[in-house]
């Protein structure tokens, strides 16, 4: 299995625990949309897409079924919002250069 894409979408509430949402696609021919990346009080972490059920509780709709996928999925993912925020910073950083 290989993830050939990965897109990040940031959350532009600052206060809110979840700091952006991942689409993946997997093999050029799955797309998984709405994981989360949340900030957690010890560290992040990534929530899959989940509906709720009639009891309350919520139940996952994709999840990875091994260590080593799971592993992938939060290295592609994290790598790609890390990306994405040290661009963005750096384009913040080229418009203050710019204003002065």
């Amino acid at each position: 299995m290989e993830i050939t894409e990965v897109k990040i979408k940031k959350n532009r509430n600052e206060d809110s625990r979840v700091k952006a949402w991942a689409v993946v696609v997997i093999d050029n021919a799955i797309k998984i949309h709405d994981i989360k990346i949340v900030e957690g009080r010890e560290k992040r972490f990534l929530s899959m897409p989940s509906r709720k059920l009639p009891n309350g509780k919520n139940k996952d709709l994709v999840h990875p079924l091994s260590q080593e996928i799971r592993t992938l999925f939060e290295k592609e993912i994290y790598d790609a919002y890390d990306n994405y925020v040290e661009d963005e910073t750096e384009e913040d950083d080229e418009v203050e250069e710019t204003e002065e």
